[in-house]
């Protein structure tokens, strides 16, 4: 697990192309901190695993219900990407208290064969997500 908190790093990787999805200045970053991760093989289903996220409010106050917005971003082997699918619907965005420790899982199953590389993006928003 490599953490990279460096705006120059950041917009210069695969997550730059992301940011037409959303107005960036409408986020704050380095606010949440990703602390671990495991996958759970999907029950009836060996080859798909669920990703589930630890992680930590670091911002120094609480964030506010349905402002946290952290959620995987995998890149495939074969080319292309997925995230969680509706990832402002999937689940419900709890307030976090500071120095709260957290877990998400991802509504995404995936084939942990087929992905190249998995970075979670971690930021909060400056409005209600839904």
């Amino acid at each position: 697990m490599l953490i990279i908190n460096d705006s120059r790093i950041i917009k210069n990787s695969y997550i730059q192309a992301f940011e037409w999805s959303d107005i960036a200045d409408n986020y704050t970053y380095n606010e949440l901190i990703p602390l671990s991760y495991k996958f759970s093989t999907v029950e009836n289903e060996s080859a798909l695993s669920a990703l589930q996220i630890t992680a930590k409010n670091i911002s120094g106050h609480d964030i506010p219900e349905f402002r946290e917005d952290l959620y995987p971003l995998y890149i495939y082997k074969e080319g292309g990407w997925g995230s969680e699918p509706n990832s402002r619907t999937t689940r419900h965005r709890f307030k976090i208290n500071d120095n709260q420790i957290f877990e998400i899982t991802d509504a995404n199953m995936i084939t942990l064969k087929d992905v190249k590389i998995i970075f979670v993006i971690s930021r909060v928003g400056t409005f209600d997500i839904f």
